[in-house]
């Protein structure tokens, strides 16, 4: 048995303090992203940090892997520390 894991950092946010999501570059880039991990699949889970950045870009991958978007597990254990210019986030 082998495991395989593919880390992927979210997509361009929006540039504001709290929980952006994803700027408009941004879902195209998730949307590339999935097609191209599209390529190397099929993968069975998708888990993501619960922040709405980190989630949105997940769910276009799910999207793109042709996964319903309930496969994608939020675990706060990846939750990022900071959202930059050092506002929490």
């Amino acid at each position: 048995m082998s495991l395989q894991v593919v880390i992927v950092q979210h997509a361009e946010k929006e540039s504001t303090p709290g929980d952006p999501g994803p700027m408009e570059t941004g879902h195209q880039q998730a949307q590339a992203c999935g097609a191209a991990l599209a390529r190397l699949g099929p993968f069975d889970e998708i888990w993501s940090s619960p922040l709405r950045r980190a989630m949105e870009t997940a769910a276009h991958l799910a999207e793109a892997l042709g996964m319903p978007d309930t496969v994608v597990r939020r675990d706060d254990r990846i939750r990022e520390r900071m959202n930059w210019p050092g506002e929490p986030a």
